[in-house]
């Protein structure tokens, strides 16, 4: 069984019946696994450093610090992550933007440790589309980490991509961050969760049962190896005199259509299906 995106925080256990090789009867149940997890992804490794961990531009000289990223997929940016210097003190809180400066989210760091990647997660998952540029940013208190030229090529890690110039910054904690300065990377990311599809469907099919005769009564037949337990089917029958121009028959939108009037050289197939659960 492949685990997908339906199973998401749920537990999982299995049941085997057999009959042991002396003839017994056997019904055995495993213990539930551990809640599933999604697949997770952010720009960085957790042992990714940055060239200058512990930076800073002098007493009282503090920014708010931020990265541009896009995703391929859709999905949830769940958690916001940075480095932390071994200098830096005091209250961080993390932000996410949209490309023109609306705050989506915010949250406070809570039990950081003394330096290095700290990650908060977000009391509500920011839900956001493919192809759309955000900014995640932290606030510094004195210090900061930086890589100069960190973003002078785009780098991307699974379906996230940081772009060349990406990381940025405003002179104001808390405002949004757009200014660009040597490429510089100031190690702030987000933890994303990407939409995943079910990897276990497998597509339906449909055949027409009965003898395609004037007076006669044809039958729409739907298999579906995933199950049709509890699924409306809709139907809609359609005609075609050469096998490449189809149109609806009216009013035929049930399982079976009866061939009660003769349609000259007509053939009759069953076309679009939905299923709703």
């Amino acid at each position: 069984m492949t685990l997908d995106s339906s199973l998401i925080g749920q537990q999982v256990r299995v049941n085997a019946t057999y009959t042991d090789a002396l003839g017994g009867s056997e019904n055995i149940l495993s213990l539930a696994s551990s809640p599933i997890s999604a697949l997770l992804e952010s720009i960085f490794a957790s042992t990714t450093t940055p060239s200058q961990p512990n930076f800073t531009d002098g007493p009282g000289v503090d920014y708010e610090l931020g990265m541009k990223f896009t995703s391929a997929k859709a999905g949830q940016i769940q958690a916001i992550r940075y480095y932390k210097s071994p200098s830096e003190t005091g209250t961080h809180v993390g932000r996410i933007w949209s490309s023109t400066g609306t705050l989506l989210a915010n949250v406070t760091f809570t039990n950081e440790t003394a330096s290095g990647w700290q990650q908060q997660a977000l009391s509500t998952p920011v839900t956001i589309p493919a192809n759309t540029t955000y900014v995640v940013s932290v606030n510094t208190n004195g210090y900061y980490a930086d890589t100069p030229n960190g973003f002078a090529t785009a780098i991307t890690n699974g379906d996230l991509t940081a772009p060349v110039r990406a990381g940025v910054y405003n002179e104001t904690i808390s405002a949004f961050p757009t200014q660009v300065y040597q490429n510089e990377n100031y190690f702030r990311d987000v933890v994303f969760a990407p939409t995943v599809s079910n990897p276990n469907n497998k597509p339906g099919t449909v055949s027409i049962g009965g003898t395609a005769t004037q007076n006669q009564t044809l039958t729409a037949n739907v298999a579906d190896a995933d199950g049709l337990t509890g699924v409306t089917i809709n139907y809609q029958w359609q005609q075609s005199s050469n096998g490449t121009t189809w149109t609806n028959i009216t009013g035929a939108t049930s399982q079976m259509l009866s061939v009660a009037v003769k349609i000259p050289s007509a053939q009759l197939p069953l076309l679009w299906l939905t299923s709703t659960i």
